[in-house]
C-alpha cells in the first residue's frame, strides 16, 4: 500500500498527467456514448434508416478506430511527435461530429465519412498511454497507465445517465409499441457534449499538453 501511495504521489505531482487524462476522457467518451449506445437510434432517425442499416453503418466507427489506432502509434514514433496527432484527430472529430449531428446532408458517402471521423478522433486516445509513459519514471509507469485508463472509461459512467436524463427531461418522444422514439432535435440537444469534448481535447493538446518527442524521462528512483 505505501508503494502504491508513493506511485500516485509521483504521477499526480506532474500536472501533465491530468491534461493527458483529460484528452483521453474527451477523445473516448463520444465512442462510449455514441458508438456503443445512442448512435444506432440517432442514425436511424437522422437518416431515415432501418435499425439494421443504421447498425451496419455504426460499424464504420469501429473499423476506422481499429485501422487508425496502430497507424497513429507507428507514425507518432516514426516522426517523434505526439501532440500534432492529438490535435489533428481532435480537430477532425470536432468537424465531423458537427456535420453528423447538425448538417442537413443525407448521402451514404457523407454518413460514412462523418462516422469514420468519430472513429478517427477516438483513436487519438491510444497516444495518451504513450504520453503518460513518456512523462513518468519507469517505476510508476503501470500506475500512470492505470490512471489514464480510468480517465478513458469513466466517460461512459458519467455521461450515459446524463444523455438519458437530457432525452427524458427535454425530449418530446413519440411512443411506438410503448417505446419512446426521440426526434432528431432531441438527440441534437443531448449530443451537444460530443463536439464540446473534441474542442476541449483540441485545446488541451494545443496549449496544455507538452510535446515529449517520444523520449521517456530517466529513471530517478
Amino acid at each position: 500500500m505505501p508503494k502504491i501511495k508513493q506511485s500516485l504521489q509521483t504521477i499526480f505531482s506532474n500536472k501533465q498527467t491530468f491534461w493527458i487524462a483529460l484528452y483521453a476522457f474527451c477523445s473516448w467518451t463520444p465512442i462510449l456514448i455514441f458508438a456503443e449506445l445512442w448512435g444506432v437510434p440517432f442514425t436511424a432517425q437522422r437518416f431515415s434508416l432501418s435499425t439494421q442499416n443504421a447498425s451496419a453503418l455504426i460499424t464504420t466507427i469501429w473499423v476506422a478506430l481499429a485501422v487508425l489506432s496502430p497507424l497513429l502509434g507507428y507514425f507518432s514514433n516514426r516522426f517523434n511527435r505526439r501532440c500534432i496527432f492529438l490535435q489533428t484527430t481532435a480537430l477532425f472529430g470536432l468537424i465531423t461530429s458537427l456535420l453528423l449531428i447538425f448538417m442537413p446532408l443525407n448521402s451514404t458517402a457523407f454518413i460514412i465519412f462523418t462516422l469514420s471521423g468519430i472513429g478517427i478522433a477516438g483513436s487519438g486516445q491510444i497516444l495518451t498511454f504513450a504520453l503518460v509513459r513518456d512523462i513518468n519514471p519507469p517505476t510508476v509507469t503501470a500506475t500512470a497507465i492505470a490512471f489514464n485508463n480510468l480517465a478513458v472509461v469513466v466517460g461512459g459512467l458519467l455521461l450515459h445517465p446524463i444523455v438519458g436524463l437530457l432525452l427524458r427531461n427535454y425530449g418530446h418522444p413519440s411512443m411506438v409499441n410503448h417505446a419512446p422514439i426521440y426526434s432528431v432535435h432531441d438527440y441534437q440537444i443531448a449530443f451537444l457534449f460530443i463536439p464540446v469534448c473534441y474542442l476541449t481535447g483540441w485545446i488541451s493538446s494545443r496549449w496544455k499538453i507538452k510535446e515529449t518527442y517520444c523520449r521517456s524521462i530517466d529513471e530517478t528512483v
